[in-house]
């Protein structure tokens, strides 16, 4: 099943549906700067990619009309890259996937109980994690979010615990969910046993839980995949870049790490946005295909995962640099009322390199 994002771009749109209207420059800029994350400069120009950017373009500054989303969303028939869902799509504890899909081993074992089936789809180990993706299916609404008693463990060494799995969309009774374990000893291949006890509609405990036999048996083995354990760290105009993880697989690599704000930077700037330039010691320079960040208000900070292309073999290392770029935006305002923003100043500067030997 292709990813999301492929259906999307293979959706017939056409472009005559759309109404222009007037933007503000700083509504201009966020399209710019989110297209730019979004769309690899190795693709091929085409009418289909055109009608890709029309429609990410449409969404994010709420210019379409007459097309429903939600329709097209409901029309897709199984989201099947679950790594992708909740990569764009993340929950509270701001988790980042990566590349981690295009690395996973296809599980696809079904257990049926009481009216639900639940699918392991596909799972990864990589040294010192083990991840999980799941379907559900029932033949009814199971509420939303949906309680998941139990969890995949090493067979031998029983786990208790609970998780959630998200409701795909509203027109049919469909879940997804994704488990991370931090495993306590590296191993090169890992039995797994996963039997879940019940099914609990809700987080209130008030609702009765539906009971039945999902239990599951599966062998994983360490993905080719290097993992950097990072704590770099960087401050400079009263904000701090915290590079925490590297991690390289065959066909890309993935960085993970936190922009720290403080409020001295925002009594002069109204936004601060961190990006990473890498190439390597042998000259080349990385293309960036992905960057999606989950912001915590209370410590001011943007954790920040970004995935590039795939690292030359050759190379010994990885040079990173810091790109801040700093605005400040002033309000436009018209006889009705306040009409929307532009630049009105702004700073870029770059952070000193970060250099990461390769093994």
């Amino acid at each position: 099943m292709k990813d999301l994002y492929k259906q999307f771009n293979e959706i017939d749109i056409d472009l005559d549906e759309f109404e222009e209207i007037e933007v503000s420059e700083f509504e201009r800029a966020k399209v710019k700067k989110e297209l730019k994350n979004k769309i690899s400069p190795k693709q091929k120009k085409g009418k289909k990619i055109l009608a890709a950017a029309s429609l990410a373009a449409g969404l994010s500054i709420s210019a379409l009309v007459g097309l429903s989303f939600t329709a097209y969303a409901d029309n897709i028939p199984v989201i099947s890259n679950i790594y992708k869902f909740f990569y764009d799509y993340r929950d509270k504890n701001g988790e980042f996937y990566g590349d981690y899909a295009e690395n996973a081993t296809m599980i696809n074992l079904t257990a049926t109980s009481n009216g639900v089936n639940v699918t392991v789809d596909d799972a990864i180990y990589d040294g010192e994690s083990m991840i999980v993706t799941y379907t559900i299916k029932a033949n009814r609404d199971l509420g939303n979010p949906l309680v998941i008693r139990g969890i995949p463990h090493l067979q031998g060494s029983p786990k208790t615990g609970s998780h959630e799995a998200s409701k795909v969309s509203e027109s049919e009774n469909k879940y997804v969910g994704i488990i991370t374990m931090k495993m306590e000893e590296e191993e090169t291949s890992l039995p797994i046993e996963w039997n879940i006890d019940y099914l609990r509609p809700g987080r209130t405990t008030d609702n009765e839980p539906i009971e039945g036999n999902w239990k599951f048996n599966f062998t994983l083995n360490k993905a080719d995949i290097d993992i950097y354990k990072l704590d770099k760290k960087l401050s400079q105009n009263d904000l701090t870049v915290h590079l925490q993880k590297l991690t390289i697989s065959p066909n890309s690599f993935h960085l993970l790490f936190e922009q720290i704000d403080t409020d001295k930077l925002y009594e002069k700037w109204d936004s601060a946005i961190v990006e990473l330039l890498v190439k390597d010691n042998l000259g080349n320079r990385y293309s960036q295909e992905e960057q999606s960040g989950s912001y915590s208000v209370h410590k001011h900070s943007t954790k920040w995962g970004a995935i590039y292309e795939k690292v030359d073999p050759q190379a010994t290392q990885l040079i990173i640099t810091p790109e801040v770029e700093l605005r400040n935006y002033e309000p436009i305002e018209e006889d009705k009322g306040y009409k929307g923003s532009i630049t009105a100043d702004q700073k870029q500067f770059q952070m000193e390199d970060i250099i990461i030997d390769l093994k």
